[in-house]
């Protein structure tokens, strides 16, 4: 090269730039800097606001009807009630609500909505979750999908009933209310009143708050001779024919029945307590409803719900549903055993150990059921062995109940050793074991212990005082229908109904002359006596109907459980999982609700 020349590339000076125009134009605190770009609000756009909008249909025997209720970005509402002057079904109905309501929604125009509607078959259909299948509603479902997709931003979602109460009562208003022809309401206020126009006295609403009873009339009636002025002929004649199976006696009313003598009448709140100790009681049990109508109406006690009050009261039950045994299918067919006479076959079982013990260290107890009365009888102990259960059938079975023909047991030591061999040769006494693994063998012991087992788990406290609990729960079992029989098993033992609290409490008429009865009237009670064998007889043969009935149901009878979206399930506790009130504690827990 001739002149040594060298090429540098200019180096970047805008920091610099920016540092100097700071230096020369400093910027102050009082001084605020705009960081908005120009004509930024043209620029923005905000989100169309949501509106919402709840819909019902209704179909009585009076008409048809909708109702909608629209809700403003601003929390205001804006009902809608029409009446349908066409016949329809309860569905259409559903579906002309949701028609109408998008139809108003799009002339407001309207372009984003959230929409419901209890109705989950209109919903589901719309959103296509189901298929249409009836014919009538499939030109609903294409105008309604139509419709949503008109809208910029549309959900529509179900909801159960309680959550839509002001369209369900716009719908019931719509399909009740008459219009003349050219009539209609424009708008109408629906508000609340909080205060009554006059302050009665407390007294007076506490007296017209007592719920009159259901057999006030026919009391009246029985009494007075007079029947309410407000009823027709015809219920007149009816309240006069009901009135002869009912007579008054001491201001109690009473009703002559067919199972019993003499039944107290009850009104509600009377009705409640007795179920509540028939089946919460000391000797209550837990009991189903069917064994709690039974053992009601076999107290002498009547109201005309009895069977609805029952079920109700047992499904609420929550020990019921806690303690509620597993569901298991029948793995073989049914054999059963039974006995010709009363003691003379007995079932033994022993269940244990229970965790935790007893208070005074007890971890098992020892029952023996007689396979004819299914009169049962039970101990607790620490142990068991050879020597306890040998002592059991000599205090408790042979020296009050005779020697019996057979027994029957499983294969454990404390049944199968040499004093329980020493034992059945010398009073000539058949033992007969079950099969290894098969507790199902010795169906009668495990019935008796399950049934033992649900009354002390349902009445124990602590989990410790299970054993002061065995007295009230034999009692429970002894005076309790059984069904096989048809019969108490102390009625088949003793011959008569053994007083319980209940009688005491609220004395029935049957009980109250059993109670009291004199020293001459003895002679009916040996009638009794002379009766029960043939009441021993009608037994026998009620429980050979029952078992031939239940083995031939028995392989068919399959429970199906199907369980959907929001239902309320108890989840099954796992047996490996700790149990702090070990052999008594729940079998399933919850409740949980069913998400998908």
């Amino acid at each position: 090269m001739q002149y040594d020349l060298e090429y540098v590339s200019q180096k970047s000076i805008k920091g610099q730039a920016i540092a100097d125009q700071l230096a020369d134009f400093p910027l102050y605190e009082e001084i605020r800097t705009n960081d908005d770009f120009p004509d930024e609000q043209i620029l923005t756009t905000e989100p169309e606001p949501i509106w919402e909008m709840y819909f019902d249909g209704s179909k009585s025997t009076a008409g048809a009807g909708i109702g909608i209720l629209f809700i403003t970005p601003e929390r205001e509402m804006i009902p809608y009630s029409l009446k349908l002057n066409f016949s329809c079904t309860h569905n259409m109905a559903e579906y002309e609500a949701l028609i109408q309501g998008l139809k108003m929604l799009l002339k407001f125009k309207v372009q984003r909505v959230r929409i419901f509607g209890d109705s989950l078959l209109a919903v589901s259909q719309v959103n296509g979750d189901w298929q249409v299948k009836d014919q009538k509603l499939i030109p609903y479902q294409e105008l309604a999908a139509s419709l949503l997709r008109q809208f910029e931003e549309c959900q529509l979602l179900h909801v159960k009933r309680e959550f839509n109460p002001i369209a369900d009562g716009l719908a019931s208003l719509g399909s009740t209310i008459a219009f003349k022809p050219g009539e209609s309401i424009r708008s109408f206020e629906v508000g609340r009143l909080e205060q009554p126009s006059f302050v009665i006295p407390e007294q007076v609403l506490q007296a017209e708050s007592r719920e009159t009873p259901w057999y006030q009339n026919i009391k009246d009636f029985l009494q007075t001779g007079t029947l309410p002025p407000e009823m027709s002929r015809k219920e007149q004649r009816v309240l006069r024919h009901m009135s002869s199976r009912y007579f008054i006696l001491a201001d109690i009313l009473y009703r002559r029945g067919f199972s019993t003598e003499y039944a107290r009448c009850l009104d509600a709140n009377e009705a409640l307590e007795v179920i509540q100790e028939a089946h919460e009681g000391i000797c209550g049990g837990h009991v189903g409803y069917q064994t709690l109508v039974k053992q009601i109406v076999r107290a002498g006690y009547y109201w005309p719900t009895m069977q609805r009050d029952c079920h109700q009261f047992v499904k609420k039950c929550i020990k019921c549903q806690l303690h509620a045994p597993s569901i298991h299918a029948p793995a073989a067919y049914l054999h059963s055993v039974s006995s010709p006479w009363p003691f003379s076959m007995w079932a033994f079982d022993v269940v244990g150990p229970i965790n935790p013990p007893a208070s005074n260290g007890h971890r098992y107890f020892l029952a023996a059921t007689d396979y004819f009365t299914k009169w049962v009888e039970a101990i607790t102990l620490k142990t068991v062995e050879g020597q306890h259960v040998v002592s059991f059938i000599h205090k408790n079975l042979l020296c009050r109940f005779g020697i019996p023909h057979d027994i029957v047991s499983d294969n454990g030591t404390h049944f199968k050793n040499e004093k329980m061999r020493n034992l059945c040769h010398k009073h000539k006494i058949q033992h007969h074991f079950s099969a290894p693994y098969y507790p199902q063998g010795n169906g009668q012991a495990e019935a008796t212990n399950k049934i033992l087992i649900r009354v002390l788990e349902r009445t124990v406290e602590t989990g410790r005082d299970w054993h002061e609990k065995m007295h009230n729960a034999l009692w429970a079992y002894r005076t309790t229908i059984r069904t096989p029989t048809n019969a108490t098993p102390a009625e088949l033992v003793y011959g008569t109904e053994i007083v319980l609290p209940l009688h005491v409490q609220k004395p029935a008429m049957k009980f109250a002359a059993l109670i009291e009865l004199p020293i001459s009237k003895y002679k009916k009670r040996l009638t009794q006596l002379d009766l029960l064998d043939e009441k021993r007889l009608q037994a026998a043969e009620h429980a050979e109907v029952y078992r031939k009935r239940v083995a031939r149901h028995y392989a068919k009878s399959v429970i199906e459980r199907k369980f959907q979206v929001n239902d309320l399930v108890l989840r099954s506790i796992v047996p490996l999982r700790s149990r702090p009130k070990g052999k008594w504690a729940p079998n399933w827990e919850g409740p949980y609700v069913v998400k998908e």
